[in-house]
């Protein structure tokens, strides 16, 4: 049985909430989770994020139904997720282009779906999955940020994207561009080693004000699923607050 809780608060400075966040349960003990953070303005980012993730977790629910998961390979599921990011990205698209008001709207998105004793991430923006167990914290996702391409290139270390002015400047996103390159890699979730890793999907209102070993020791620190996703909340708002935050807890054996 997997667990999980999802929660999205507007933060402290931030007039509307632009995060979008679904989950939805599949036969044989599968679930998929998704996670958006729009742009573009307030209507414009709210637009995107809903649209990008309802049409992902359409597609995504459409290609699986009724399929048998010990005959879908590893490379059957990048596709689904892949194809599933594009049609997301190309009902965003052609929405910003119909309506004025939503012109240049775009939104990051992170998802997670477990299947078959494997977890398949998939990325686009800077919205991330990290792994965690009791142990370590380990950010699956890779950003696609100007920061980070700075940081990849050697220009700039880490500690110093972190406070660096252009960090909320994004190279990839959502609707923004006709066609769209979409990150995939795969976790395996061992049920006999792995009972107490938990899976957090975010945007960067939490990432952000975060460091990653605060987000390790809450999610380490006991209590329920919706506790630790509250605290999370919590401390990003209690740090800054200048965005909004949303949180997706997952605890693939429970």
């Amino acid at each position: 049985m997997i667990g999980y809780y999802g929660k999205s608060d507007i933060g402290k400075k931030r007039s509307n909430n632009q995060d979008t966040f679904l989950i939805t349960e599949l036969p044989g003990e599968a679930l998929l989770a998704v996670v958006c953070d729009g742009m573009g303005g307030a209507n414009g980012g709210k637009e995107a994020s809903s649209l990008a993730a309802s049409v992902f977790t359409d597609r995504v629910t459409g290609a699986l139904n009724g399929t048998d998961q010990e005959k879908m390979t590893g490379a059957d599921i990048a596709r689904i997720l892949s194809d599933s990011a594009s049609a997301a990205n190309e009902s965003v698209y052609e929405r910003s282009l119909e309506e004025r008001e939503l012109s240049g709207m775009g939104t990051t998105l992170a998802a997670v779906l477990f299947w078959s004793g494997r977890a398949y991430v998939a990325n686009v923006g800077d919205s991330r999955v990290y792994l965690a167990d009791k142990d370590h914290i380990e950010q699956v996702t890779h950003d696609h940020s100007y920061v980070q391409y700075l940081v990849d290139m050697g220009v700039m270390t880490e500690k110093e994207a972190k406070t660096a002015p252009n960090r909320n400047i994004i190279i990839r996103a959502v609707g923004i561009e006709k066609n769209l390159e979409t990150d995939i890699s795969t976790v395996s979730i061992l049920k006999k080693k792995q009972k107490e890793t938990e899976m957090l999907i975010c945007t960067d209102g939490l990432s952000g004000p975060l460091e990653e070993s605060e987000i390790h020791r809450i999610l380490i620190g006991g209590g329920s699923l919706e506790k630790q996703a509250e605290k999370l909340i919590a401390a990003a708002n209690e740090k800054s607050g200048s965005d909004n935050i949303t949180a997706v807890i997952i605890k693939p054996y429970v």
